[in-house]
């Protein structure tokens, strides 16, 4: 009888701890830590993949998957190399802060890295790929350590798998995709997993089974297609091996590109298998995005060490649904990379106690913060002879200060010219705006600590040509009816006409929208005053309607 009454209590404390088991499971899977999982591509334009290419090239249908279940967002880098985009993206900082300013200049091992501050916090962590942020030698915040060469020759390469180097005959973005679906199917929760591709850094060696895949495609030529022919930095075109001039030459690199990119979308869908497969994958942050981008013949040149928009803007889905519902997009804000670790935090539910500059994404889309410039940085390698480049961006216009020993800027109008084939700096039509995109370049940099002084290196403004009407826009008639004044205005607006009549006056955004319409009485006084305190920052449009025509402006208030 008491072995018995003692079987009953074993049997009881048993059924307690099962049911506390199903309890703390429920539990795990109301409100759970996500799994985070980041697929970093090398050298990406923004626009390759199907969700975000106009001509359609590439069916990306597991690429797309992540933003048409999740977000798609306006994402751009604070630099446009390997180190500092990759030190940005895992720090939450610009590179003047962490000292990974360039693919020579690695930031200190001391920095809290995500990574790190994940495994503190209870993350199993692991990397399989490309690291390329620290001295590529195991970290001990890395639970598994897989890392593969800065630069694969992804057939017949090897990894260092922790402190062993291990041969891979397979091509990289099989092995590495092999290994990352393996990890993922015996990984605890909840884990952090870096999927780090070499792919798509040249030398472009594609699986075998996608060579040839885009032998007939036909590939549009960028808008851009050209030199430069005024006003440009002296030294952008000086390196035959960044310059892309021909048709041929373009095609043959998008090509092999293609090729490579075949093979990250087959990568992707594996993955997201996997942790389908495991039951995982609404638990899991999906993060699809690159260290940098590439120019492919914009302007001629290539690489990724120019200050323009090819080089600048980054792919960036998101999937997870307690953050981004479906089919979620965010255009109206710049988002960087300096705020994917702050998202990774608030996801994870660690407080950022690490002085990051970024804002979590899901706060740009809710609009408790926003974004409408930012600050882009470009600093050459020691062996480089080129000057640093600091840009200041909003959605109006680009500002790039080269720090040359006579003065170098470049501007461009990002509504009227948005492929920046033309720079303004001598258009005198556009002076003011020069000066006060100066200012807007040294306050960003002291409102981020972008406080050294930085050497001027000997390089020049070369082909200067002098204009007082560069740019127009067809849509824009103008006139001398009406003149405004000042041009950009602050608070008031001053309009002067050469005709006395009662005229119907229309103010639209630079999008086309109606903001407002009233009645201007020119036939008493020929000079009137309107208030535009009201309006934000931005390029707008007048439109004035007399007896016999209709004119209108353009003004940018600031």
């Amino acid at each position: 009888m008491k072995e018995l009454i003692n079987s009953f209590r074993v049997f009881k404390i048993l059924l307690l701890v099962f049911f506390s088991g199903i309890n703390f499971s429920i539990a795990q899977t109301t409100n759970p830590r996500p799994n985070i999982l980041i697929i970093l591509v090398d050298d990406m334009k923004w626009n390759s993949i199907g969700i975000l290419n106009q001509y359609n090239i590439f069916p990306t249908p597991n690429i797309d998957r992540i933003g048409l279940e999740g977000a798609t967002i306006k994402y751009y880098g604070t630099n446009s190399l390997c180190v500092p985009g990759r030190t940005a993206l895992l720090t939450g900082k610009y590179g003047h802060i962490t000292g990974g300013v360039n693919n020579v200049h690695y930031p200190l091992d001391t920095l809290a890295l995500i990574p790190k501050i994940l495994h503190d916090n209870g993350y199993y962590t692991a990397l399989c790929g490309k690291w390329d942020v620290t001295f590529p030698n195991n970290k001990p915040y890395f639970d598994y350590w897989l890392c593969s060469k800065e630069v694969s020759s992804y057939y017949n390469d090897s990894v260092q798998y922790f402190n062993t180097k291990i041969p891979v005959p397979i091509h990289m973005t099989d092995f590495l995709t092999d290994s990352a679906a393996q990890l993922i199917s015996r990984m605890d929760t909840p884990f952090f997993l870096l999927m780090s591709h070499n792919a798509c850094h040249v030398q472009f060696v594609p699986q075998t089974r996608f060579d040839h895949l885009f032998d007939d495609s036909i590939f549009p030529l960028p808008e851009n297609f050209q030199y430069y022919e005024n006003n440009y930095p002296d030294f952008i075109y000086n390196d035959p091996h960044y310059i892309i001039s021909s048709s041929h030459s373009y095609e043959m690199n998008l090509r092999n590109y293609y090729e490579m990119l075949a093979g990250v979308e087959e990568s992707t869908g594996r993955l997201l298998d996997s942790l389908q497969r495991r039951g995982i994958l609404n638990n899991t942050m999906v993060i699809f995005t690159s260290d940098n981008s590439n120019l492919f013949s914009n302007h001629f040149l290539g690489g990724k060490r120019r200050p323009y928009d090819e080089d600048m803007r980054l792919p960036l889905l998101i999937r997870y649904p307690p953050m981004f519902p479906d089919g979620t997009q965010m255009n109206n804000n710049f988002a960087l990379n300096i705020d994917m670790a702050e998202t990774m935090l608030e996801a994870a539910g660690v407080t950022d106690t690490f002085n990051m500059q970024g804002f979590s994404i899901q706060s740009l889309i809710d609009g408790t913060h926003s974004r409408d410039a930012f600050l882009f940085e470009l600093v050459p390698s020691p062996v480089v002879n080129e000057p640093n480049v600091r840009t200041y961006r909003d959605n109006y216009f680009q500002y790039n200060r080269y720090y040359c020993t006579d003065t170098v800027e470049e501007l461009f109008d990002m509504q009227l010219d948005p492929y920046q084939k033309i720079n303004l700096v001598n258009d005198t039509a556009h002076f003011n705006i020069l000066y006060q995109y100066r200012f807007k370049l040294d306050s960003i940099r002291h409102a981020l600590f972008d406080t050294v002084v930085i050497a001027n290196c000997e390089c020049y403004l070369k082909y200067p040509f002098y204009t007082n009407n560069i740019l127009s826009d067809s849509t824009v008639l103008e006139s001398e009816n009406f003149n405004l004044f000042p041009n950009p205005v602050n608070d008031f607006l001053f309009l002067n006409s050469s005709t006395a009549e009662i005229a119907h006056a229309y103010l639209y955004n630079d999008i086309g929208q109606k903001l407002k319409s009233f009645e201007i009485d020119f036939s008493h006084y020929k000079n009137q005053r309107i208030s535009v305190n009201e309006l934000p920052q931005g390029i707008y449009f007048l439109n004035i309607n007399y007896a016999n025509s209709n004119d209108s402006k353009k003004f940018v208030k600031y």
